[in-house]
């Protein structure tokens, strides 16, 4: 009779597998940098991950090979798909300390970060941030589409809130140069007639298939005006540029319709649709303008905005429309005007992160092709040094997506990827751009655990 097989080799392996295996699931709080131990999976491979936890994976491997900046010191870093600033990194509107906000929400040691993303035709109809709030809110939480304006030229265009409203509604706006009056940050105020209404209605999406917490936003009262919520009538009262009532509080639902039974001089600028936590991304675009016009927004609107729904990160991206002839390269009337409108910002603003984003790729016809054209890199350098040398943190847009020559391809070689004005994306394109932006968040997001 033959011996029988030495059986303790298939123990080893099978106890070390069970180990393993143990390890691979315990808890991750248990692999904490104070015992010294890292976050071992041996079933990683057959797991799902995010495309968030996929783009920290990457991050992780580059960095174990490069040193870090040390802290206080300037960062200068590779343009391509990071946001570069000259902040010191312990300033309260520093891009790092904008992420390590982000570190405490995720692990719940604060409730709420709202973004408000301004820009012009590029982000309109919620294109680009639609992809950024989705992706953030998978990752940190937070439900809703933010602000919406009362009335609005793409609401037939807008995938993430379904949004009809009544053709007498007044409106005065940033095309108004000769008007004073004060304009908030979607650059609109609407005035009600005698049977104005608006309707907004809930998307399928996981994040915007109901409303949570829903508020009106509107300027100083000039009468007794009010707005109707089915029976439910809401005065409008306040005291300064900027005031909001809470419309329907305690009751989710996928419907809302506002109804304003009075000629009113009160201006009314919006709903907005959040949850009590999480992140919150609002969308404040406005066709046609490259910025300067921020600095209409007056200082107790300001302020009144920072007390009931302050921002952890102003968002400016701008710059097509400033290259309406494709060969000119010199912007510095642009850098002039836009150096105040920033230096406004930065006072009204002083611990809130200001991040601007760079023009994309633009394309004009020559010798009968289409190339990109000259004030696009021209402009991008007057960019970078208004962020550097007004406190901001910047993003180089054209390089992230791909650099010269690139809104060309994606409007001639499939995937289609923009429209043939070798300007603007469509929807996927904008998707795609709001991936790489999001990618460049989360960088500096993680760069706070090393």
């Amino acid at each position: 009779m033959s011996a029988l097989p030495n059986s303790r080799p298939f123990k080893i392996i099978l106890y070390t597998v069970l180990i393993l295996s143990f390890l691979s699931i315990v808890n991750p709080k248990f692999f904490s940098e104070e015992f010294g131990l890292k976050r071992f999976d041996l079933f990683s491979e057959l797991k799902e991950t995010s495309p968030l936890e996929r783009e920290h994976l990457v991050i992780e491997t580059k960095s174990d090979s490069t040193k870090t900046h040390q802290q206080n010191k300037k960062v200068i870093s590779s343009e391509n798909g990071n946001i570069l600033s000259e902040v010191n990194t312990e300033k309260q509107y520093s891009i790092q300390q904008f992420a390590r906000n982000l570190k405490d929400l995720k692990r719940k040691k604060r409730k709420k970060i709202r973004i408000g993303y301004f820009g012009d035709s590029m982000i309109e109809g919620d294109l680009i941030t639609c992809d950024i709030r989705d992706a953030l809110q998978d990752y940190f939480g937070g439900n809703g589409v933010g602000f919406v304006p009362i009335t609005s030229v793409v609401a037939g265009f807008r995938q993430t809130i379904k949004h009809e409203f009544s053709k007498d509604w007044k409106e005065i706006s940033f095309l108004d140069k000769k008007s004073k009056v004060v304009l908030p940050f979607s650059g609109h105020n609407f005035y009600a007639n005698h049977n104005s209404w608006v309707k907004y209605q809930t998307v399928k999406s996981k994040h915007l298939n109901s409303f949570q917490n829903i508020h009106l936003l509107f300027g100083k009262p000039q009468e007794k005006d009010a707005v109707f919520q089915n029976e439910i009538r809401y005065s409008l009262e306040g005291n300064s540029d900027f005031n909001q009532i809470q419309i329907n509080p305690k009751e989710k639902s996928k419907e809302i319709k506002l109804n304003f039974n009075t000629d009113s001089k009160t201006p009314i600028y919006g709903c907005v649709f959040e949850s009590d936590s999480g992140l919150i991304l609002d969308n404040y675009s406005f066709r046609g303008i490259s910025g300067l016009e921020l600095n209409k927004m007056s200082i107790d609107f300001i302020k009144s905005m920072q007390e009931k729904r302050s921002l952890d990160l102003l968002v400016l991206h701008y710059g097509p429309n400033l290259l309406y002839k494709p060969e000119n390269t010199d912007f510095s009337w642009y850098k002039k005007n836009m150096s105040k409108t920033l230096q406004y910002l930065r006072k009204q603003f002083p611990n809130t992160c200001i991040l601007m984003i760079g023009s994309a790729d633009k394309a004009y016809r020559k010798n009968g092709k289409y190339v990109t054209a000259p004030g696009v890199a021209a402009l991008i350098k007057v960019q970078k040094e208004l962020a550097f040398e007004n406190d901001c943190a910047f993003l180089n847009l054209y390089e992230t997506m791909g650099g010269e020559g690139t809104i060309t391809r994606w409007a001639e070689k499939k995937p289609i990827l923009a429209y043939k004005d070798y300007t603007h994306f469509n929807n996927s394109g904008a998707a795609k751009v709001g991936r790489l932006i999001t990618q460049s968040i989360m960088k500096s997001f993680y760069s706070q655990f090393k």
